[in-house]
């Protein structure tokens, strides 16, 4: 065999893990979604069992908790601004949070007896959900 074709049998080297854990923290429920907002200082879990908790990006320590939904927090996801939170459940609901202040802003019929996911626009106030085959369009400013 030619030293060239011993060579290609090598395995490459694998490079070690660049990752390193900055901070770590216990919840009380399943997490079924993660979203960090756009300005990145905030982490927002939606549980299994409906609330939603907001940590501090930088340290894990806990902002805030939502209620979230009465059964389960299916989907969540920041608005541009990083202010509003809009969640989604398995009530049928579209529900628009106020982060800082943890209080209901808005609250939406999803199309279904339950909304599977959501997402803002990353342009415009528009917010979309999705009900099995339906989707709905809504402005978040009004």
């Amino acid at each position: 065999m030619s030293r060239v074709m011993m060579q290609r049998k090598r395995k490459p080297k694998r490079a070690k893990p660049a990752l390193k854990a900055i901070w770590r923290t216990n919840i009380d429920d399943h997490p079924i979604g993660l979203a960090w907002s756009p300005d990145g200082n905030t982490l927002a879990v939606a549980g299994l069992s409906g609330p939603i908790t907001l940590f501090n990006g930088a340290d894990g320590a806990l902002q805030q908790r939502l209620p979230g939904h009465a059964v389960d927090t299916m989907a969540i996801s920041w608005h541009k601004d990083s202010r509003l939170l809009a969640s989604v459940g398995q009530d049928g609901k579209v529900r628009v949070w106020d982060a800082e202040t943890g209080t209901q802003r808005s609250e939406m019929a999803g199309g279904a007896s339950w909304v599977e996911r959501v997402a803002f626009s990353p342009l415009d106030d528009w917010l979309v959900s999705a009900a099995g085959r339906k989707l709905r369009l809504w402005n978040s400013s009004g």
